[in-house]
């Protein structure tokens, strides 16, 4: 028999059996098999991306507690040692008078606390870099620009407007005071503008731990929370 006659009953004979109870039964069975096996495959990728990303989530969720936790407690303490060495240049009486001098034990407690002071500062420099960052990578840009961006006169010195630029600003303040408290008279007015310099750092740093804390809840609960958003103010 030709193979051109032997093809077209090959297939009547095919149709015919899937046309049968038996044959719609193995066809079921057939597209039950390739259906489920498909669903399956299907299932299986995307419990895995889901599983994935809620691990990923859980391991950014901890570097935000970690950078939060690491950076709130340096600025806290680099600003509160920084106001324990204006405390030790206060006048001891009251109300203060124009000018007056440490004695000898005051300035043996004036140098202690700025020894403490200035550990914080060298942590700091070693870390503020790292910490500027990673700011900028799970906070986004503008919460990092507000923390440190280099002045315009080079990469050494942080602008002005920045927390970065504010420690070195009221640092520069307390250091002019401080030569003076052991060499001199201190002078009220000066007092007072050291005071009121680590007061706006107070107030500086405040603000920004503050949007930090919104940056990262407002990621936290974005719909895509591996990218950077755009902060509140």
């Amino acid at each position: 028999m030709p193979l051109s006659g032997v093809r077209p009953r090959m297939s009547k004979n095919i149709a015919n059996f899937f046309k049968s109870n038996v044959g719609l039964l193995v066809l079921g069975f057939i597209l039950t098999t390739i259906c489920g096996g498909f669903i399956n495959e299907m299932h299986t990728r995307s419990t895995w991306k889901r599983d994935k990303r809620f691990e990923l989530l859980g391991r950014e969720l901890t570097k935000h507690e970690e950078l939060l936790s690491d950076l709130t407690k340096v600025v806290g303490a680099r600003t509160f040692r920084l106001q324990r060495v204006v405390f030790a240049m206060d006048s001891p009486d009251s109300p203060a008078p124009e000018t007056w001098q440490l004695n000898d034990e005051a300035k043996n407690k004036l140098n202690a606390r700025w020894d403490e002071y200035y550990q914080t500062v060298i942590d700091w420099n070693l870390n503020y870099r790292s910490y500027a960052t990673k700011i900028r990578v799970l906070a986004g840009e503008d919460v990092a620009n507000e923390f440190f961006s280099a002045a315009a006169t080079g990469a050494r010195r942080a602008g002005s407007q920045t927390v970065c630029g504010g420690f070195e600003q009221t640092h520069d303040v307390v250091v002019e005071l401080k030569k003076t408290a052991l060499t001199a008279q201190i002078d009220r007015a000066k007092h007072d503008q050291a005071q009121r310099e680590v007061d706006d750092l107070y107030d500086r740093v405040d603000r920004f731990v503050t949007r930090l804390y919104r940056a990262l809840g407002d990621k936290e609960q974005s719909d895509d929370p591996f990218k950077p958003g755009r902060s509140r103010p």
